[in-house]
């Protein structure tokens, strides 16, 4: 995990997690938890053919990616996303003259371009992402508040409020 001082990144931060749920089966929650200083702090990945995953009233800050659902295996699938509720914090921690990595508040990502599987109906709704993700010597490593791409099917985005600190 890399501390508030720290410049790692190399393997050891850049694979932390706060909370790490790989390869899950049906009827995943995640809720009510306090996330820090992690490359991730919440993580969710199936395996196989799942559904009902739901990410909701979390706090998450000083991460690269603040909460992260992805489909990381071929033929996985998800049916019933569902992440609200939570609270993030963006600041470039994490940020890099190199852009090392890239800076996402929620990040959802599907399957690349002919693999099976996929994630489906999914609902992103009532999050505040908030803080001073900006430009690092020349460089914006902040992607997006809310990142989601990648062979998604009826995915509903509403009510997300985002705000930027000024410098």
């Amino acid at each position: 995990v890399r501390t508030a001082a720290g410049t790692d990144t190399g393997a050891g931060a850049g694979n932390s997690a706060g909370i790490y749920a790989l390869n899950c089966g049906n009827n995943i929650s995640i809720h009510n938890n306090t996330s820090t200083w992690s490359h991730e702090n919440i993580i969710l990945s199936p395996n196989g053919s799942q559904t009902n995953y739901q990410i909701y009233n979390n706090t998450v800050a000083h991460s690269t990616w603040g909460i992260n659902v992805q489909i990381g295996r071929d033929s996985a699938e998800i049916t019933g996303v569902y992440v609200y509720g939570n609270d993030y914090l963006m600041t470039n921690d994490w940020g890099s003259a190199a852009d090392s990595f890239h800076l996402d508040g929620i990040f959802i990502f599907g399957k690349q371009a002919g693999a099976t599987g996929g994630m489906n109906n999914g609902y992103v709704y009532n999050n505040y992402g908030h803080g001073d993700a900006s430009y690092i010597s020349g460089n914006n490593n902040t992607t997006a508040w809310l990142y989601i791409n990648g062979y998604l099917n009826n995915f509903w985005i509403f009510i997300n409020i985002s705000t930027i600190a000024s410098n």
